[in-house]
């Protein structure tokens, strides 16, 4: 019997080493009501800074602790858990600090010999930093989605990875259209060699400043864009592909133009009228003076 005891202790110490190194936590509990905690292991306090005791003691600990907006979620699944046997749910908990930490907790019903439920065990693993991650993608794919601007990205071979809606305005495709084509059928055949030398300067690692090109619409229309290019890089740093924001410049083009005819209209006629004309500054200084002035004064 010492024998055996000295076994079982030595085998339990293993098992709370085992379980307090462990990220994940394991528990168990009632299989209904307010599914109080039976046995949960002391690496919580590691994670959410409680003891194990606490949760033992009082049976509406863990239900109470659960984020309001979440919590008539995780119990409307957990009814459900009779049927299913077992299932994955993320929540947000409140640590002992007063902030809320995303948990990951895949239980699983435990029957008895007469197959009725007898407690619920599971494993907690805190996956924060994934939910955060995932909420900041998901930020940053509305902004780009929400964006006038084309964004594209494509890799160094010019293969066309991802595309949002604001290219889909710009140039017509779609993004199951053109995914997975090369980024070359955008580039008129004029500007094939910009776009290499463009490449080239990305897997160098440099980022090419915002300048004017021209670009190619599904209906064969070329568009005058603002272009800036990024390099696009994993996480080791190593650039894997390029990125670019195309902003159509159209109208901006026609503004222009339809100002440098005003102002060569105007130059036109300053020059060429029959009547003498002066330009003249505040302080009174001559600034321009036409042929026919000239001529009136004779100089």
């Amino acid at each position: 019997i010492r024998l055996r005891t000295a076994a079982l202790n030595a085998a339990n110490e293993q098992l709370e080493h085992l379980l307090g190194s462990s990220p994940t936590i394991i528990y168990s509990g009632k299989p209904s009501g307010d599914y109080a905690s039976i046995f949960i292991s002391k690496n919580v306090r590691e994670q959410l800074g409680y003891e194990a005791q606490e949760f033992l003691e009082d049976p509406g600990f863990w239900a109470g602790h659960i984020h309001p907006e979440d919590k008539s979620e995780v119990f409307a699944k957990l009814a459900g858990l009779s049927k299913q046997g077992r299932l994955s749910l993320e929540y947000r908990f409140r640590h002992k600090d007063g902030t809320y930490r995303w948990m990951r907790d895949d239980v699983a019903l435990v029957k008895n010999s007469a197959d009725r439920p007898q407690e619920i065990i599971g494993c907690w693993m805190d996956v924060t930093e994934r939910r955060q991650a995932e909420e900041g993608r998901a930020q940053l794919a509305a902004i780009v989605d929400s964006s006038d601007d084309a964004i594209i990205s494509r890799n160094l071979n010019d293969i066309i990875i991802t595309w949002n809606e604001g290219a889909k305005r710009v140039f017509g495709y779609s993004a199951p259209e053109i995914v997975g084509h090369s980024f070359t059928v955008l580039v008129p055949r004029d500007r094939r060699a910009e776009g290499r030398q463009i490449r080239q300067r990305i897997e160098q690692g440099e980022r090419v400043a915002l300048h004017d090109t021209v670009r190619v619409a599904k209906n064969g229309r070329q568009i005058p864009v603002s272009s800036l290019s990024s390099p696009v890089k994993e996480a080791g740093g190593r650039i894997v592909g390029i990125s670019a924001i195309l902003r159509d410049i159209t109208r901006q083009k026609w503004a222009e133009s339809a100002r440098d005819q005003s102002e060569q209209a105007l130059a036109d006629f300053f020059s060429e009228a029959p009547i003498g004309l002066l330009w003249v500054a505040r302080d009174g200084r001559i600034l321009r003076a036409n042929q026919a002035l000239g001529a009136m004064l004779g100089c």
